[in-house]
């Protein structure tokens, strides 16, 4: 049962009309064609969009042991030209690529560790030097204003008597 609208605009719970449902059931239709585009209309067909998914992108970095951003780039580039806007095109880095490091030997890896812990070891230990040498140079500045104090006190009671 459907609600229809009479003039008064109240609801009232009568069923609708024939025509109505069977415009309802029927497709719309399309009622124009282009029969001709503009000069200026740009179009791009991409025959699938799993080139630019994070797996794609990530098998192909992995692959090639680098940021492999070409697919990203594409559809940069596919944006730029159809807004016939070539400034854009220019002003993006065209040299991104990682610099890898020349694997080690394991004698390599070995030493670069010991080289890397024994630095760290050097650094705690000279850290933990400077600490204590300043907290012996604190500690003495006091004994010596506590002295100095005390002597001044001295000197003041002996003039009194």
């Amino acid at each position: 049962m459907r609600k229809s609208f009479n003039n008064g605009g109240n609801a009232d719970d009568d069923t609708a009309p024939a025509d109505e449902t069977a415009r309802e059931k029927t497709p719309p239709v399309i009622s124009g064609v282009v029969e001709m585009s503009p000069a200026t209309a740009r179009l791009i067909v991409i025959g699938s969009a799993s080139f630019l998914s994070d797996t794609a992108i990530s098998l192909a970095s992995e692959a090639t042991q680098s940021r492999y951003l070409k697919s990203l780039e594409f559809m940069q580039n596919a944006v730029e030209w159809a807004l016939e806007d070539r400034g854009l095109l220019s002003l993006r880095g065209r040299g991104q690529f990682s610099r890898l490091l020349m694997p080690l030997s394991p004698q390599g890896q070995m030493l670069w560790e010991t080289l890397n812990d024994l630095l760290a070891l050097g650094g705690l230990a000279l850290v933990y030097g400077l600490a204590r040498w300043m907290r012996v140079r604190r500690e003495r500045m006091q004994v010596a204003l506590l002295h100095e104090v005390s002597v001044e006190k001295l000197v003041n009671d002996q003039r009194e008597i």
